[in-house]
């Protein structure tokens, strides 16, 4: 299941650079036939939002009330994509190439209606240094 996440995220990312603004979540392709494979499309379609600084993608997957604690909040509990609005708005970063690979991915159903994923997230942004963090995400129906 983890080379399938991994493979997911890359097709995504493809679609993604082709047809930036119409691109949707790979939810409903042929090959999410388990819960645990439409998780790992959702992951795919939220990082590959967060890479293309698509804020339009990025608010479909992504609940307006969603709470985060992030390096970048400093330990401090943030509700609402308003912190998040920031980054996306951020031009510096917009025409910057960027790759994204995900690794040691793991994903745990809560019951039918919610999942939990976690895994390795491995950024190379141009000539800046390779940046790897963990992260955790939360999904309910």
């Amino acid at each position: 299941r983890k080379q399938k996440c991994i493979a997911m995220f890359r097709a995504a990312h493809r679609a993604a650079l082709v047809v930036r603004r119409s691109w949707k979540p790979p939810a409903a392709r042929a090959f999410s036939t388990t819960p645990e494979d439409v998780i790992c499309s959702r992951v795919s379609a939220v990082l590959a939002s967060i890479t293309e600084g698509n804020w339009e993608a990025y608010t479909d997957v992504v609940a307006a009330d969603a709470t985060c604690i992030e390096p970048e909040t400093s330990g401090q509990i943030v509700q609402g994509l308003e912190f998040h609005k920031h980054y996306f708005d951020l031009e510096d970063t917009k025409d910057l190439s960027k790759t994204t690979t995900l690794c040691d991915v793991r994903i745990r159903m809560l019951g039918e209606n919610a999942a939990i994923a976690v895994y390795n997230r491995v950024q190379q942004a141009g000539a800046a240094p390779t940046a790897v963090s963990q992260e955790t995400r939360v999904f309910e129906k």
